[in-house]
């Protein structure tokens, strides 16, 4: 792996996914922060939009682990 810095440096796959993991469960995160935080027990539209948003980077981040150190 090349170092970041780097002229020739190329984000895989693989850590493409791994971003998308992250992002995902952050956004999971503050989704359900936000609904303890407010304290209500119903879901509003825009915490659904999010909800969604989130599952689906999870999903496209777990697809992009098994094709490797191809780049991006």
């Amino acid at each position: 792996m090349k170092n970041w810095i780097s002229p020739d440096f190329t984000i895989t796959k693989r850590m493409l996914g791994i971003m998308l993991i992250a992002a995902g469960v952050v956004g999971l995160v503050g989704v359900f922060a936000i609904d303890v935080v407010r304290s209500s027990s119903d879901f509003g539209p825009a915490q659904q939009m999010g909800l969604l948003a989130s599952i689906s980077m999870l999903i496209v981040g777990i697809s992009l682990l098994p094709l490797g150190n191809r780049s991006a």
